[in-house]
């Protein structure tokens, strides 16, 4: 997503956390940092949040079909997760219904694996920021205690948290969510790809990953922008309810409605935030396969060094993987990648909450 798209998803869980009631206090802290802190949403891209990584993407994960390295055991057996147990471990998310049913047996029977470099990897970025903002509740000042449920009190004096710290913590973790749900941060084929520095704005527009993402973000910004935040100050307060209600709006134009989304807000199905986004990544991969099958884009494969070698299929433009008759639209899988996004995010900021409600 864009920063466009990643703030109004952000914006919009937290319309969907309002709804589902359980957790006033942090969506009174989200709404209040709101102006000030929303930018968190899309902190993980800007250029100096990257500085370890090298200025790469570091929020990927590519999945492909998992062959042993020559002369290692064979343990593909470990790879292979049945269309029960996906669906099953996905719950309520909308990719669950459109994904049932329409891949067949040989695709479920194989081994796929992800295997991003140190920095890349999104749920270990989604863990360690669901890791920091635990801490930060903990470690919270007086004003950021009294919004947190149940009593925290680390029993030492020193300097602590601010309500803006965790909020702006919150809406970072919002960003990894997010990308979760994007089936082109998920795929090892090169949908990923962005075009080189230079390439004409038109050009761009048939480069897959690129103009899905740009689409979003044009159609979102309609109603959703962060002019407002940006020409805003912590001296000239402006009501968020407005940009939460712009939220609302720039949904509606892709056909989704609060409405649309559980109540209340399901619990996270996996034992970790680090196992349940694993999970999702393999939802978003599987939606992959349903927007550019492999008979239309071939994996990339070992050769006989173990060396990953892509496919030589020319890549696949917005416009092929979205015009052949039976393969889902362009509406289709935008309704369900941003519904996902959003209750994703929702999901994990109430998983996180609740821990201090069980105190």
């Amino acid at each position: 997503m864009n920063q466009t798209g990643h703030g109004a998803i952000a914006a919009m869980a937290v319309n969907v956390l309002k709804q589902d009631g359980g957790a006033p206090e942090l969506v009174g802290l989200l709404k209040e940092k709101l102006q000030t802190c929303l930018i968190g949403s899309w902190i993980p891209d800007l250029p100096y949040s990257k500085l370890g990584s090298g200025f790469t993407d570091n929020h990927i994960f590519k999945i492909f079909p998992y062959q042993p390295e020559p002369g290692k055991p064979d343990d593909s057996q470990y790879f292979v997760v049945s269309e029960k147990k996906l669906l099953d471990s996905l719950g309520s998310r909308a990719m669950v219904g459109f994904i049932s049913g329409k891949l067949d047996k040989k695709w479920w029977d194989t081994p796929y694996k992800a295997d991003p470099s140190p920095g890349k990897h999104l749920a270990n970025r989604a863990m360690a920021v669901s890791i920091a903002i635990k801490d930060i509740l903990i470690m919270g000042d007086e004003e950021l205690a009294k919004k947190v449920p149940g009593e925290v009190n680390i029993g030492q004096p020193m300097e602590l948290f601010h309500p803006a710290h965790a909020a702006l913590f919150f809406f970072m973790l919002s960003h990894f969510s997010a990308d979760c749900c994007m089936p082109c941060h998920c795929d090892h084929r090169d949908l990923f790809s962005s075009p080189p520095k230079g390439t004409p704005t038109m050009e761009k527009k048939t480069y897959l990953h690129c103009a899905m993402e740009e689409q979003w973000g044009d159609e979102l910004g309609k109603e959703f922008t962060f002019d407002g935040l940006k020409g805003a100050s912590v001296s000239t307060p402006r009501d968020p309810q407005t940009f939460l209600d712009a939220a609302g709006r720039a949904f509606q134009r892709v056909d989704i409605k609060l409405a649309d989304f559980p109540n209340p807000i399901p619990d996270i199905k996996a034992k970790d935030i680090w196992s349940e986004m694993v999970t999702v990544c393999r939802g978003s991969f599987a939606l992959a396969n349903l927007m550019v099958p492999a008979s239309d884009y071939g994996f990339p494969k070992r050769d006989a060094k173990g060396k990953m070698v892509d496919s030589e299929d020319p890549r696949i433009t917005f416009d092929q993987a979205f015009s052949k008759p039976g393969r889902p639209s362009f509406p289709e899988i935008t309704k369900v990648v941003l519904h996902d996004a959003v209750l994703n995010t929702a999901m994990l900021w109430k998983s996180i909450w609740r821990k201090f409600k069980e105190k």
